[in-house]
């Protein structure tokens, strides 16, 4: 328009003012040049969000820092992007809008993918969770009473190894998902490694009721033996009572599972050693003899000693042996008196 206006103000006469009028609206005419139709601009403009929501989850479902329900949940945002963007598209009066609907289409769905934490990052902080779990578990099996110093030693051995095989799982995962299923698997087995013993009060019933079992046994003992005099029988069984008692009071003082076993041991070698066996009587005189031999003859077994027979007739020839030697010796001395004279 301006170069038209410029070239009527240049005529010089009425042929070149017309000539410049018809050139001008040619011109003029010109510079308007249709674009595509509104509705093919909005086909375009549809075909290209969904390519870019296409891309997009391809890249959502390939990222190896995401869980699959994080996946989900972004998959879930593109898809309501790309509905929305092509909403606004369809909704478009004019080129302009079209465009506007596309950027801002475009953006929404690029924004639906949130990358998460580095997979070498979250098996760190994975493996960092195990650590901390592990010590959790092994300063509760060190402190738990119930266990003795054995099982406590097998238990943390056993969240050691729990600890390596979980770390090992966690640094050969690819994804966050392995990372996450490593770490749990890790934190169960950890946690399993302790088992708590029997209650402390439970362990001091047992340990008390076996203090008991085992001064009755010894009494017994006590009382068949032939070879004790009633008055020697009555002081032992007092003093395995008094060992028992102590044993029991010790035992009910224990705060852990290696002092009950401790007071336990102590109070069973007290109370076997408050036995003493009886010594059988031994045959002082030849009159002891004769009558030893007499009643072994009648009865082929000698009084009761407690004793089998068979050691019975040993001990008896045994006597009988030694009672003829000394008469020997006796009489050979005699004879070398009378030879003397």
């Amino acid at each position: 328009m301006s170069d038209g206006q410029a070239a009527v103000n240049a005529a010089t006469d009425a042929d070149g003012v017309n000539q410049s009028v018809a050139n001008g609206k040619t011109a003029i005419d010109a510079a308007h040049q249709p674009g595509t139709n509104l509705a093919d601009q909005k086909t375009a403009a549809n075909t290209d969000l969904q390519k870019e929501h296409d891309a997009v989850v391809k890249a959502i479902n390939e990222d190896p820092s995401l869980t699959t329900d994080e996946k989900k949940a972004q998959v879930a945002n593109a898809d309501k992007a790309l509905s929305d963007g092509q909403a606004a598209v369809n909704a478009a009066t004019d080129a302009d809008g079209v465009n506007s609907a596309l950027a801002d289409g475009k953006t929404a769905i690029d924004a639906a993918h949130k990358p998460g934490t580095s997979v070498d990052d979250q098996k760190t902080a994975a493996n960092t969770d195990l650590q901390k779990e592990h010590d959790a578990v092994v300063k509760a099996i060190n402190e738990d009473p119930s266990l003795t110093t054995d099982e406590r030693q097998k238990q943390v051995a056993d969240a050691d190894k729990a600890l390596s095989d979980g770390q090992a799982a966690v640094n050969a995962a690819t994804d966050a998902d392995g990372v996450n299923s490593a770490l749990a698997d890790g934190k169960t087995a950890i946690d399993a490694a302790h088992k708590p013993g029997t209650s402390v009060d439970d362990q001091k019933t047992a340990a008390k009721k076996k203090i008991d079992e085992e001064a009755d046994r010894i009494k017994r003992q006590i009382d068949s033996d032939a070879n004790l005099s009633l008055e020697e029988k009555n002081a032992q069984k007092a003093a395995v009572d008094r060992q028992a008692e102590n044993a029991k009071s010790k035992i009910d003082s224990a705060n852990t599972a290696d002092e009950i076993n401790d007071a336990l041991r102590s109070g069973i070698i007290a109370i076997d050693a408050e036995y003493i066996p009886g010594v059988q009587k031994s045959i002082q005189n030849p009159v002891e003899v004769h009558s030893l031999v007499s009643v072994s003859n009648n009865k082929n077994e000698l009084p009761n000693t407690g004793y089998s027979n068979n050691r019975s007739n040993s001990i008896v020839s045994l006597i009988i042996s030694t009672f003829s030697g000394i008469m020997l010796m006796l009489g050979v001395s005699k004879k070398r008196k009378d030879n003397g004279k």
